[in-house]
């Protein structure tokens, strides 16, 4: 699969930046207060310097992962187009972890969503193979991300993947266990009614967060075979689980809806 394109150094800063973004890059004040303009409403309009600002933070690998997340979210939100390459400059990078570089991930699936929304085809069709690559990256939280953004967009790959891996017990695939509880999640958003047996057999895995998803799942689809075991659940101890059923019982008691059948084109997320 195609690698992540690395994206061109950064220029220096060579204008004055916004007051409020003064605070944020600098680093001999506490985390906390050079987070408060980027999420306090502090931070509106941004001119270009600011915008190459955020671009340093977020892709600085040293700086705290709030800050540059936060950075990130001001770059979506004002739609610059030069996120998607700070995104796969991050991914490539050394001294990422994987907590920051599913954050990365995320980032460039919205970009990625966004242009597919927007009819942006070229834009579309130049960041779908990135996304398509991070399916097999070293992290799994890396996987996770670009899996759920391309089920999303309808991605065939995507697709694919979630489908093996909610058919999967391979144990040396440590992707497969790692990835079970969003494959279930996928199945029931995406409506795979033919799935609905190897759904049921997670209603008693020993992970709690499996467990949720298939009982979420298969309330999603409304499946009535299920009804005696989700009903069992709402006694589970652990609250998430006994939450996820309650709820997937009023589901499945309203009966048979459209997020009962399966997914088509016109129906796809």
């Amino acid at each position: 699969m195609p690698q992540p394109t690395v994206a061109a150094p950064l220029p220096e800063i060579t204008t004055p930046v916004s007051p409020a973004l003064r605070i944020v890059a600098d680093r001999t004040q506490t985390d906390e207060h050079r987070l408060k303009p980027l999420v306090d409403g502090t931070v509106t309009a941004l001119t270009p310097s600011d915008i190459l600002l955020l671009r340093r933070i977020l892709r600085d690998a040293s700086d705290e992962d709030t800050i540059r997340n936060e950075a990130a979210n001001h770059l979506q939100a004002n739609q610059v187009a030069d996120l998607a390459d700070d995104c796969s400059a991050v991914l490539v990078q050394a001294g990422e972890r994987p907590r920051f570089r599913s954050f990365a991930a995320q980032h460039l699936g919205l970009v990625w969503l966004d242009a597919c929304k927007q009819n942006a085809k070229e834009k579309a069709v130049a960041l779908q193979p990135r996304l398509n690559a991070l399916l097999i990256d070293r992290d799994v939280e890396v996987r996770r991300e670009a899996l759920l953004a391309l089920v999303r967009g309808g991605d065939t790959a995507g697709l694919a993947e979630a489908a093996r891996l909610l058919a999967s017990d391979d144990a040396s695939d440590p992707a497969v266990p790692a990835m079970r509880d969003l494959a279930l999640r996928i199945a029931g958003e995406t409506r795979q009614v033919a799935s609905i047996p190897r759904m049921r057999m997670f209603l008693t895995n020993p992970d709690p967060i499996v467990r949720t998803a298939a009982i979420i799942a298969l309330g999603k689809l409304g499946d009535r075979e299920s009804r005696a075991a989700i009903e069992a659940a709402t006694k589970d101890k652990n609250l998430l689980v006994a939450g996820a059923a309650k709820s997937a019982l009023a589901a499945i008691d309203r009966g048979p809806s459209e997020s009962a059948k399966p997914a088509t084109k016109e129906t796809e997320l």
